[in-house]
């Protein structure tokens, strides 16, 4: 993907990212602004997850092309080729994992 091209995706996937994304505007600030290297994330489910600041853009942008189907406190539900997988957090943070889908 082109730097064009990502440039014209962002904020299409900030938008979308509002249904899954509770303080959507407060954490892209702790990403973009702050530095913080854990972002707090508010669910629309209720839930508070604390994430590394390598994994935020990658959920924003998996849920905008439909890898992630949902996020709870415990587990990330992805959805690849109409099959949904329960993945735990925890191994979500190993970054080689997201790494492997072609970020």
């Amino acid at each position: 993907m082109s730097k064009i091209e990502k440039l014209l995706v962002v904020p299409k996937a900030l938008f979308r990212s509002r249904k899954l994304i509770k303080n959507l505007y407060l954490s892209l600030y702790q990403y973009l602004i702050l530095g913080k290297q854990n972002i707090e994330l508010k669910l629309r489910n209720g839930d508070t997850i604390g994430i590394s600041r390598i994994i935020y853009p990658r959920i924003i942008y998996y849920y905008y092309i439909g890898y992630i189907e949902n996020i709870t406190k415990d587990d990330i539900y992805f959805k690849i080729n109409n099959k949904t997988f329960q993945v735990p957090f925890k191994e979500i943070e190993n970054v080689e994992f997201l790494v492997q889908l072609n970020y």
